[in-house]
């Protein structure tokens, strides 16, 4: 027996719904008017005008379908975690229990989003194993966008919102696994075999806006070059290491505050080891990186070019590169430093200017490692993307310089 229910978009209708997926598909207004791709529950709040989640269902007629069939004495498992459901149908007498009761079920990558998205809107209660589940899965990074974004929501939740309706122990676990997330790992870089650094980084989509952000933070003559690199990307075919080889032509410098000069060429290579944790970096010549294209020991699996925009040892504690990548309309922010720095940096940052300047508040994994794409990625039209870039690094560079407070 199959019961239909005709609750489209949480009981608002289907037309309700057509509205909703408009607006998390192409970000658009029934009107047309463009306001950015929103999820579910931000959506209701634009749509509806509610400043919480609000689910109207309603399930009393199920029992009364079943009733009239003679089948309510029946037990039943319901496949749900929704506590508003089960009581609906206990409060009509129906025997019903929830399936995680029946069998376990395994929280996963791929589902770990609908759970985080049942405590952002407190409409479950898991026990203490299912959020200890939850909080593995994303101390070990295993998560998709939608679960990032539901835990950035939550975390926002439990600082700013005091009737949030979940409890301590549930919190502290959360801020904790989002502290430990937000910066990626410390890794260990050796460069040219003497100094050694231990630093975090922090990877993410940002917009054009977030130039104007930093200015506005820190003045200008932040930025003290901006480069034309092209990134080339080897796998050993014996051990499990890859080596990534830069190489780097400065388009324009802020002048003698920088250590290169206007249209020197450096290169730089980094071998990872198997774990990348650890990082060997030096610099190389022309002819090193040749030579990887004839050595037999290393595959060759692509190369990706990018203009940069860099700011090192301008700001105490961090370095900041702004890429430009083809065929990725926002451009990737990297930030190392140590861990607490970055996060400063980032708080200032949402503080001190639109929070959409950022498309996360939690490092992106992919990027860290610079794993923009499985493909090349070249410019169509490197000319114009350079002439572009640069004439953002000239409006960033140009007046005297200023003094700015680094607190």
């Amino acid at each position: 027996m199959f019961i239909h229910l005709p609750q489209e978009g949480q009981g608002w209708g289907l037309h309700y719904k057509l509205k909703e997926l408009e607006v998390q598909v192409s970000g658009r207004l029934s009107t047309g008017e463009y306001i950015g791709e929103k999820n579910r529950d931000d959506a209701q709040k634009l749509l509806l005008g509610n400043n919480e989640f609000d689910d109207c269902r309603g399930y009393e007629i199920v029992v009364k379908i079943l009733k009239f069939l003679g089948l309510c004495q029946e037990n039943y498992v319901l496949i749900t975690e929704s506590e508003k459901k089960l009581s609906a149908l206990r409060e009509k007498q129906l025997k019903v229990i929830k399936f995680s009761d029946y069998k376990d079920s395994e929280i996963n990558a791929e589902n770990i989003s609908e759970y985080l998205i049942k405590i952002l809107n407190s409409t479950h209660e898991f026990d203490e194993r299912v959020i200890d589940r939850i909080i593995e899965i994303i101390g070990e990074r295993k998560y998709n966008g939608r679960a990032l974004s539901t835990l950035v929501n939550i975390v926002d939740k439990i600082n700013n919102n005091k009737l949030y309706n979940l409890n301590s122990k549930t919190k502290k676990k959360l801020l904790n696994v989002y502290d430990q997330i937000s910066c990626g790992v410390e890794k260990r870089y050796i460069v040219d075999d003497t100094i050694i650094k231990l630093q975090n980084s922090f990877s993410c989509k940002v917009n054009s806006s977030v130039f104007k952000a930093i200015q506005n933070m820190y003045g200008k003559n932040i930025f003290d070059r901006i480069s034309l690199e092209k990134l080339y990307y080897f796998e050993s075919k014996t051990k499990n290491k890859s080596v990534r080889i830069r190489t780097s032509k400065v388009l324009d410098t802020m002048g003698k505050e920088c250590i290169f000069l206007k249209g020197q060429i450096y290169v730089e290579q980094k071998t990872f080891s198997e774990e990348k944790s650890q990082i060997f970096q030096s610099e190389i010549s022309l002819s090193k990186l040749r030579s990887f294209f004839e050595n037999y020991e290393y595959d060759f699996v692509k190369r990706v070019e990018m203009i940069t925009t860099i700011s090192e040892r301008q700001i105490p504690g961090i370095n900041i590169y702004i890429k430009k990548l083809p065929n990725i309309e926002s451009r990737i922010m990297d930030i190392y430093g140590k861990k607490e720095n970055i996060q400063n940096f980032i708080k200032n940052i949402m503080n001190n200017s639109k929070r959409n300047v950022l498309n996360d508040v939690v490092s992106n994994s992919d990027y860290e490692d610079e794993n923009f794409t499985n493909y090349n990625l070249r410019f169509a039209d490197i000319e114009t993307a350079i002439r572009e870039e640069t004439e953002i690094y000239e409006l960033l560079t140009e007046g005297d310089d200023v003094v700015w407070n680094t607190k």
